[in-house]
């Protein structure tokens, strides 16, 4: 059976694309929905098959009705998504929804009511291992892609490697970075005629023309999500609420930062940086966007509560949606990226390359910026600042500086966005 690169086939067809889409939060999220709109532009009709309306509250995305709205022109008449259906009650013992048999069968459907001709997954688990017994069932072309965690994780378990190695044996193209390709053939047997490269510098098309970012919408909306996802936790609800009902002072310079909650990310010492600052008269916004599960939230949250000069200067939200993000970051006069000591050694986070693009002063940890492949480009206090190490000493030294003048953030934002314009020339 011949390779099917869509990326070269000049005919409309059919495909079916299995993975995880808004909703869901995070960079595979984007990913997908990013190459499904591709696919899409390309004059193809695309079946997504997801479960991305069954996740859970700690990695969902707040939607208004507008964004409900937004996704649906977004994804066009030559998208069709198929969503699961979450499984009520314990209908099985071990209890689980099922996700990989209700894909499955979803997917069946789809092929045999269609004229399906080739299949993407993203990623593994379980949306590349379906695709690739799809491909074994129905003899269909397939293509899949992997994630950090794909590689950096789930592979090392004896079940699922084995479960992963199958499937590589069973698809015709396996897309990767090429920062991941040497991990990728060291975990596997893979045919080198099928690996396909993707540096991934392009964003979705929302980061060129974005719609708006309504700040106080989702301020409003994040009340009823609290009171969901903390209703076991009454005082600390009422907290959020009270510290989110103050109006921001625009003549201040504004602190964001966006993504999951982790111990890796630099979120607890910039919340105690911050609040140095805060208690020695400095004034400015901070705006935290961040979610995750509920021990980690919950120990995030009472870390920003509990330091009260910070407070005052403090508004947290749950997860946005991706289009509204550009926006976001644009409302903002720094922002923040501390990832460092991350378990997956292959992770190239998107987010340095969102902010580069919205030309605002990016503060970025030392970490990061060793695995950037276009980390040349990088000049500290020229297109961007560096923090060497994630410490809250480190992190009062960079701020200060970059809180001295908003001319000077704003001309460091000015030189990122330059480099990531270079980037997709490059490209």
């Amino acid at each position: 059976m011949a390779v099917v690169d869509v990326q070269v086939v000049t005919n409309i067809m059919e495909l079916l694309f299995i993975g995880k889409i808004p909703p869901v939060e995070g960079g595979e999220s984007i990913n997908s929905l990013k190459y499904i709109l591709k696919l899409a532009k390309e004059g193809h009709v695309v079946h997504v098959v997801t479960n991305a309306n069954e996740v859970e509250l700690s990695f969902r995305t707040l939607f208004l009705t507008d964004d409900e709205q937004y996704l649906s022109e977004l994804l066009g008449a030559n998208v069709i998504v198929h969503n699961s259906e979450s499984i009520d009650g314990f209908s099985h013992i071990p209890y689980s929804q099922a996700y990989f048999s209700k894909l499955f069968g979803i997917c069946c459907d789809v092929i045999k009511k269609n004229n399906i001709e080739h299949i993407y997954g993203w990623y593994f688990e379980p949306y590349g291992l379906l695709a690739s017994i799809l491909a074994k069932i129905f003899e269909i072309n397939t293509s899949v892609f992997h994630a950090g965690s794909d590689l950096g994780r789930l592979s090392s378990h004896p079940n699922l490697h084995n479960a992963y190695q199958w499937m590589t044996e069973n698809i015709h193209v396996l897309y990767t970075k090429p920062s991941s390709q040497n991990l990728l053939t060291q975990t596997f047997s893979v045919k080198q005629e099928i690996i396909k490269t993707d540096r991934g510098w392009d964003l979705p098309i929302y980061f060129k023309k974005q719609p708006l970012f309504d700040f106080y919408k989702y301020v409003e909306l994040s009340q009823s999500f609290f009171q969901k996802f903390l209703n076991q936790h009454k005082i600390l609800c009422n907290e959020l609420t009270r510290i989110n009902s103050k109006l921001l002072n625009k003549s201040l310079i504004t602190i964001g930062i966006y993504g999951k909650i982790s111990s890796n990310k630099g979120q607890l010492e910039l919340i105690k940086a911050l609040s140095y600052l805060a208690e020695n008269n400095y004034e400015f916004n901070f705006i935290i966007i961040s979610c995750g599960r509920l021990n980690r939230a919950i120990n995030l949250y009472e870390s920003i509560i509990q330091e009260q000069a910070l407070s005052k200067q403090t508004w947290i939200l749950p997860f946005i949606p991706n289009w509204r993000i550009p926006g976001f970051i644009k409302s903002c006069d720094i922002m923040c990226f501390l990832e460092n000591n991350f378990p997956i050694k292959i992770h190239r986070p998107q987010i340095p390359l969102e902010i580069l693009s919205q030309g605002r002063c990016l503060v970025l940890s030392n970490d990061i910026v060793n695995n950037l492949s276009y980390k040349n480009s990088l000049i500290d206090k020229v297109n961007y600042l560096n923090v060497k190490e994630v410490t809250v000493e480190g992190l009062i030294e960079t701020l200060q500086f970059a809180m001295e003048s908003k001319n000077n953030v704003r001309t460091i934002g000015s030189h990122g966005k330059t480099v990531y314009r270079n980037l997709l020339h490059a490209t």
